[in-house]
């Protein structure tokens, strides 16, 4: 429970052994504060730990660390306690084999108590902290962490999320989701638009990323081919996702014609339709997608071949053959 919550909660860990051994909750307290190290972290004596390095990984203080390698300025308790739940939005599923009920979020008393024990930490006005001492971040971050951390700082503190996969090519996608997706480092400022923690927002980077990040939702680049293939971007938003509707921009309804597809490599068919509100979809496009294993957020270049009538897929990272990459660069994630 240290290592998935940072402090144990004694209630907790002793209905779990008065279910599987039979220990009464009073024996069990005993036996806790017999242990080296024990302390109370609170004046009810719930939440417990037994100092920082037992066990070796305790995870609020391994989230500080990592934070505070790149923090500028200091941070409140709550600000350490968001950056431990989105890194636990992927270590619930990947780092720790125990049940879940363990797995809860401490209360922000109980966290502050814990932090004003490290000894590398120090206290300002009760619920800020700052580090006493430099901390090395290629020593606290993964190598993935460490470009996310260069590449925003190089963007001014703030980029939207397509500004930082382009500049991340050479990382694999499902690599560069999960570290947007649980760095402890990187938090969403606003839909589509990242920063540091720690770091104040720069006014002229924010308003680039968001200017960026508009253009892709307001404006679809639509290209033909020398041999009438039609090739535009889509943006895999959480609405087309939730509702799993594919529209065919503006640009392209003229030039794609009703009928089935068949999406390349899978012998999946597709329909494109008008409907009777105008607009022109394809349906069940969406769900290939997401099978695929595109997820909400990503951009994926459509090429349509209406001689052929198929349909093919591509990562935005990897532009298909034809498509010119430079109308592609105001396209950026939400």
């Amino acid at each position: 429970m240290i290592r998935s919550c940072g402090v144990a909660h004694l209630a907790t860990i002793a209905g779990r052994a008065a279910l599987n051994h039979g220990v009464e909750n009073a024996a069990h307290a005993k036996v806790l504060m017999a242990i080296e190290g024990f302390e109370w972290l609170d004046s009810d004596k719930s939440w417990f730990w037994f100092g920082p390095d037992i066990p070796s990984r305790t995870i609020i203080a391994s989230i500080a660390r990592k934070v505070f390698s790149v923090a500028r300025k200091n941070l409140d308790v709550t600000d350490l306690m968001a950056a431990v739940m989105r890194y636990r939005n992927l270590a619930a599923f990947t780092d720790f084999e125990r049940d879940r009920s363990l797995m809860i979020i401490p209360p922000v008393h109980v966290t502050r108590a814990l932090l004003e024990r490290l000894d590398w930490l120090e206290a300002v006005q009760h619920d800020d902290f700052r580090a006493k001492v430099a901390i090395n971040r290629a020593e606290e971050l993964s190598e993935t962490e460490l470009r996310l951390v260069s590449e925003l700082e190089q963007l001014g503190g703030v980029a939207n999320r397509f500004e930082l996969r382009t500049a991340m090519p050479d990382f694999k996608k499902v690599t560069f989701d999960h570290a947007m997706g649980s760095s402890p480092v990187v938090r969403l400022i606003c839909r589509g638009v990242y920063g540091l923690i720690g770091w104040p927002v720069n006014p002229e980077a924010f308003a680039r990323a968001i200017a960026q990040r508009d253009a892709a939702l307001n404006h679809v680049d639509v290209i033909r081919t020398a041999d009438g293939s039609v090739s535009y971007p889509f943006l895999l938003t959480e609405f087309a996702v939730d509702s799993k509707v594919c529209l065919v921009p503006a640009d392209g309804v003229r030039l794609i014609p009703v009928g089935t597809y068949r999406v390349s490599e899978t012998g999946v068919t597709v329909d494109c339709v008008s409907r009777s509100s105008g607009a022109t979809v394809i349906n069940r496009l969406v769900q290939q997608m997401l099978a695929l294993g595109y997820d909400a957020g990503d951009i994926v270049n459509i090429s349509i071949s209406p001689q052929t009538w198929t349909i093919t897929l591509s990562s935005a990272d990897e532009p298909e053959s034809g498509i010119d990459t430079n109308d592609l660069s105001g396209v950026a994630s939400a």
